[in-house]
């Protein structure tokens, strides 16, 4: 009974603590914000499903301009759907072969993200929190209204 309690424990400090440094990151977000013009192109446009489809498929890892709220939330939810499939299909079949087809959209939806970071006037660079303890940041982020352009500052890369 000991080993359950210290184990219960345990798990409640680890998420106490990935709770409080996502705070704290979020907090620092917040109160770090870009200023001026934006400088990763022209802003997104509004996209429908198929059309997310096509903007990121199509050129495949194009990291560059910027990637509208819509564009990245389409492609997220068909990659998250196909997955899913891909995974029911493994558990139906009882192989494992199948998982391996969701590689195929690790890339596009790195470039997406980094397209939509770009639509914030941050740094594709803030993508690598997904390989932190922060990922919880970047969802917020990605959730962001696009950045308005001022042009009178000169915007900071952070």
């Amino acid at each position: 009974m000991d080993g359950l309690a210290e184990g219960l424990g345990m798990l409640v400090l680890g998420v106490g603590w990935v709770v409080v440094t996502n705070l704290i990151a979020l907090v620092l977000l917040l109160l770090i914000r870009p200023k001026g013009r934006n400088r990763f192109g022209a802003p997104g446009v509004p996209r429908t499903f198929m059309g997310a489809l096509q903007a990121c498929t199509v050129p495949y890892v194009k990291a560059s301009g910027r990637a509208s709220r819509s564009e990245f939330w389409w492609f997220f939810l068909l990659a998250f759907v196909v997955d899913l499939g891909l995974d029911g299909l493994d558990t139906i079949l009882h192989t494992s072969i199948f998982h391996y087809g969701s590689f195929a959209f690790v890339l596009p939806l790195i470039c997406v993200q980094v397209r939509r970071l770009h639509d914030l006037n941050r740094t594709g660079w803030w993508v690598l929190l997904n390989v932190t303890i922060f990922p919880i940041v970047l969802w917020v982020l990605y959730a962001w209204p696009p950045a308005k352009d001022e042009p009178d500052h000169v915007a900071n890369v952070f």
